[in-house]
């Protein structure tokens, strides 16, 4: 959920995969995380190289085995490496102090898409904000999310675009 500078009112923003992701690092690059008032977020996690050369999504592990020949790679931490000096964004950073308040998190505790390690690091950094756990994978958490806690995820959005 942002308000733009110099707008009257706040309008939510929702997505999924690494498109949110660009939009959390342009809002960091112009410097505007006072825009955020809040943020839902299902089964996310940090860092994302972690998530990239950890996860069983099969798009990404054959994109790996093709970094692996590509470079040489002698080891998934040589790839971790590697991913950290390539990509200068971390969602971690895209909140402001204090704010985990402002943050409803949804994670699952047998995700191997985007590792629940990764969501468990996330939920960490962000100051542990309130969040609900499925004993769910992937998919399964992201279905629990929304059809068994909209009426809360909306109740959260509504409570913050009012401001």
């Amino acid at each position: 959920m942002l308000k733009p500078p110099n707008s009257r009112s706040a309008w939510e923003y929702g997505g999924a995969n690494i498109a949110d992701r660009h939009l959390a690092q342009e809002i960091c690059d112009q410097g505007l995380e006072s825009v955020i008032l809040g943020i839902v977020l299902v089964v996310g996690g940090a860092s994302l190289p972690e998530i990239l050369s950890t996860s069983t999504l099969g798009s990404l592990v054959n994109q790996g085995e093709k970094r692996f020949v590509l470079y040489a790679f002698q080891n998934l931490q040589e790839y971790q490496t590697k991913l950290e000096q390539s990509i200068y964004f971390d969602t971690a950073k895209l909140i402001r102090p204090g704010m985990s308040s402002e943050i409803l998190m949804f994670t699952a505790s047998q995700d191997d898409v985007v590792p629940s390690k990764t969501q468990e690091n996330l939920w960490d950094l962000w100051g542990r904000p309130e969040r609900k756990i499925y004993d769910n994978g992937h998919r399964f958490t992201i279905a629990k999310a929304y059809f068994l806690q909209n009426s809360k995820i909306a109740e959260f959005s509504k409570l913050r675009l009012s401001k």
